[in-house]
């Protein structure tokens, strides 16, 4: 404002110059001319000459007022011209870019460094608008950012560049700046434009960036690492931690805030301070390279917090007193626990190696190190004995030295551990069994040493011995069982088919065993059993094996056989072997046996089908009478497949409803009146049509099936009974014949009484019939079986009399009501005086006793 002042005074001074010179002139001029002459002419020519002397001095002073301006003004040019040069030359010798623009926001001027930066240069930048060149962009955002131009202009004040700004240049490169815009005033202070000063900051962005993420980097290492840092002014007290430093006492920064090094002393423990005072003493006296103690710390819970606490001085005083320190907390609870545990470990590893009960143990390079005591006690040498010595000594020879050697070493390279099982040589010359265990110290480097536990298997070894004894043979008669004996059939059975030979299996089961083990007990069953071992042990070649599979059954392998009929000798030889009677405590036995043959390959090329085929052929040999050996034939084959066939059509016959009751009447003599009834069970075969119990009950006893067939007769007589009550028929009792199998059930006398129950009758009308061969069974479990049925009140028949294995003490004991007799004895009662006299002796036995008799088979008069 004052240079317009200014300006204005200087325009308005020169015409008042001029004027007042001008008046001056003319006022003072004519004066003295009037004085000089008042001619008229003359004072025409005088007024000339005046006037063009003062056009001429006007002119002049023009002249040299204008020559002195135009001086001025050139002086200034080149000055202002010179000062331009100048401005040039330092904005272009700066590094920094200047961009100078109009209130219209225009490029006025450029320098290098902007024509660099930006890529324009000063022709096509001038009158351009700031924007078009000078685009920048925010570098996190990537939006662009308002020209700083604009907003000096609209605000009139400097405006800084905002930070992580992109100027994105003519060819399309991202350059990273930072700078300033300012406005330009004229003299009276109106904006006039604006200057902008910018420089790269690329680098420089990039190396703090760089920095940055070191920083972030070591942040987080140490983050990661759980480390504590703390810096510490030794001579002020001023500290700096990090928030991980009061994390590991349960604190935050800011919760014990203001910190120094007061805090840390509060929270150390009182009997650490002297530790760690000492610790940092000799750091300062220059004996440690750096200050290290393991300390305590309370933490905020309450407990202590174990601590390594390092540091070092970073700067000294002047008159070398220790500055500044710098150093980490590392919390070192866990190490310290760990230690505290390897201690006691180690204390207990070295009690259990002074106590352990077995022998423990160090080599190095096969030579013994140490050893404890349970292990001299194993060996019988002292420890002095042993140490230093080759482990040569303990073994009783070379062989066994190298192989447990060379076994334990291959097992420790390949799987860090080794296990071998050796003998080792006591120093009374005894052995003993052990299972050695071994592991290298480091298992890169045997030479290290090799630990090793010595376990005393030597009676462990007896044992399996036994075990292994006792898993092959039988327990009682020590004859190969039936493991042993199938391993025994396969080797021979592979030899055979070498040599071109035969093998026989023999399956021997005993005739009438079980009723001398019923009558004499158990203890005189087995020893009898042990004798019958004995003698067919003798009986057969030193290649053939005898097995007990169980009970009273045995098996024989007759091995090498030239052809099949050699193995005839042999079987006469087994039947031999029975002839002597057997003697167990002062009692004579005659036992003699039943044998099944089948011979290899031609019978089966299976160990199963081979004795498949010898029971069968057994089982034969028994029902042909006993005492006999059978050889298999294929006959005997069909007849198992009968037997499978007659059974799988039983079972359906029972399921299809296909079987029937008839019922047999009971007549009394002489009066020729009806007093009971027998049911009979008969078949009625979809394809066969009706078939009595000769073609199934034995089936069915030997599958058990008849369990099943006797619950449907009892169910099936019993309602019949109830339908003829209601039919107003009289109550005569009816007989159903029990089979053993059945009687002796758990719960058979329950089902009875279930029976009789449901269907409302009284128990007299339900008679049971059983056979003789009942008394095979215990004498306690027919007793039981037989009190049951006799405290439901049916009656008991014993049929078939005479026929099978019958005492007249088993009728008194159990209290039988009636015997029936058999119809062998009445086919030839008429014509045979033995059989006559046989009849009437049961009869009249029978009412001595107090027992009613029926008879089967009275069919005619002469009966």
């Amino acid at each position: 404002m004052a240079d317009k002042q200014s300006l204005t005074m200087q325009s308005i001074k020169l015409p008042g110059i001029y004027a007042l010179l001008g008046f001056l002139w003319i006022l003072f001029s004519d004066k003295l001319i009037i004085l000089i002459t008042h001619d008229v002419d003359s004072l025409v020519h005088i007024q000339t000459y005046k006037g063009w002397f003062f056009i001429i001095a006007t002119a002049i002073l023009l002249y040299l007022l204008l020559r002195r301006t135009l001086i001025a003004r050139q002086y200034i040019e080149i000055s202002l011209r010179n000062s331009e040069k100048h401005l040039s030359a330092t904005l272009s010798s700066i590094g920094d870019g200047v961009i100078s623009a109009d209130i219209h926001c225009r490029i006025v001027s450029i320098n290098r460094a902007a024509k660099n930066l930006t890529g324009w240069n000063c022709s096509d930048a001038l009158g351009r608008s700031v924007q078009g060149i000078f685009p920048i962009i925010n570098a996190q955002t990537r939006k662009e950012v308002e020209n700083p131009v604009e907003l000096c202009l609209r605000e009139d004040r400097a405006m800084e560049l905002a930070n992580h700004t992109l100027l994105i240049t003519r060819d399309g490169t991202e350059r990273h700046i930072a700078g300033s815009c300012s406005p330009i005033h004229d003299t009276a202070g109106k904006i006039i434009g604006t200057v902008l000063v910018f420089r790269d900051e690329t680098k420089e962005y990039r190396y703090r960036q760089q920095l940055d993420e070191e920083r972030e980097r070591l942040a987080n290492v140490v983050w990661g690492t759980g480390v504590g840092t703390w810096e510490w002014n030794v001579q002020t007290g001023e500290t700096r931690f990090n928030e991980r430093w009061a994390e590991i006492i349960g604190h935050s920064l800011e919760g014990l805030f203001p910190v120094s090094i007061k805090t840390w002393e509060k929270f150390l423990h009182p009997e650490d301070q002297k530790s760690s005072m000492e610790a940092l003493e000799q750091h300062y006296q220059g004996e440690t390279e750096y200050y290290e103690c393991e300390c305590r710390m309370r933490h905020q819970a309450g407990h202590w917090v174990w601590i390594l606490d390092r540091g070092k001085v970073v700067s000294w005083t002047k008159d070398g007193k220790p500055l500044w320190m710098a150093g980490i907390h590392l919390d070192i609870t866990d190490r310290k626990r760990e230690e505290t545990i390897r201690r006691l470990s180690d204390e207990r590893l070295e009690s259990i190696f002074r106590v352990a009960p077995i022998g423990i143990g160090m080599v190095r390079e096969r030579v013994i190190c140490e050893v404890n005591q349970r292990f001299c006690e194993m060996i019988g040498y002292s420890a002095e004995e042993l140490i230093g010595k080759s482990a040569r000594i303990l073994y009783p020879t070379q062989k066994d030295y190298d192989v447990a050697g060379e076994t334990k070493y291959a097992q420790i390279e390949s799987f860090g551990t080794g296990v071998v099982e050796t003998r080792l040589l006591r120093k009374d010359g005894s052995f003993i069994d052990i299972q050695l265990s071994s592991a290298a110290l480091n298992p890169n480097d045997f030479s290290q040493g090799v630990t090793f536990t010595a376990l005393d298997i030597t009676q462990q070894k007896k044992d399996q011995d036994k075990i292994a004894y006792l898993a092959h043979h039988d327990q009682l008669t020590g004859l190969a069982n039936r493991f042993l004996f199938a391993e025994h059939f396969e080797l021979a059975a592979g030899h055979a088919l070498r040599t071109k030979t035969k093998l026989a299996l023999c399956v021997l089961d005993l005739d009438s065993f079980k009723a001398i083990n019923d009558s004499h007990g158990h203890p005189q069953g087995d020893q009898l059993l042990c004798e019958v071992a004995k003698r067919l042990k003798n009986a057969v070649r030193s290649s053939d094996t005898v097995c007990r599979i169980g009970g009273d059954e045995f098996l024989i392998l007759f091995t090498d056989l030239p052809k099949s009929d050699a193995v005839t000798a042999l079987i006469q030889n087994i039947q031999d072997c029975f002839e002597p009677r057997f003697n167990v405590e002062g009692v004579p036995h005659l036992i003699s046996a039943s044998m099944g043959v089948a011979i290899f390959p031609e019978d089966g090329n299976q160990f199963s089908i081979l004795f498949e085929h010898a029971d069968s052929a057994m089982y034969y040999a028994k029902e042909s009478g006993r005492n006999r050996a059978q050889f298999f034939r294929r006959e005997i084959s069909e007849r198992i497949q009968h037997h499978l066939t007659v059974e799988k059509e039983l079972r359906q016959a029972l399921l299809s409803d296909q079987l029937e009751l008839y019922y047999q009447p009971i007549v009394q003599l002489p009066a020729q009146r009806m007093v009971g009834m027998e049911a009979l069970v008969r078949w009625r075969h979809p394809q066969k049509g009706l078939l009595g119990p000769d073609y199934f009950i034995a089936v069915a006893e030997e599958s058990n099936l008849i369990v099943v067939l006797g619950e449907w007769v009892l169910k099936t007589a019993c309602r019949d009974i109830a339908a003829w009550r209601k039919m107003g028929l009289p109550p005569l009792p009816v007989s159903v014949n029990i089979s053993a199998n059945h009687l002796f059930e758990e719960d058979f006398a329950a089902l009875i009484g279930q029976i009789i129950a449901d269907n409302n009758l009284s128990p007299q009308q339900l008679e049971l019939e059983v056979t003789e061969n009942i008394f095979l069974e215990s004498s306690d479990t027919v007793e039981n079986a037989m009190k049951s049925l006799k405290d439901i009140g049916v009656g008991l028949s014993l049929d078939d009399f005479g026929t099978g294995y019958s005492s007249l003490s088993y009728l008194k004991r159990f209290r039988i009501e009636k015997l029936k007799i058999d119809r062998s004895f009445m086919e030839h009662v008429c014509h045979v005086q033995q059989d006559a006299v046989l009849v009437r002796t049961i009869i009249r036995m029978a009412k001595s006793l107090g027992m009613q008799v029926v008879s089967e088979g009275v069919e005619t008069n002469s009966h």
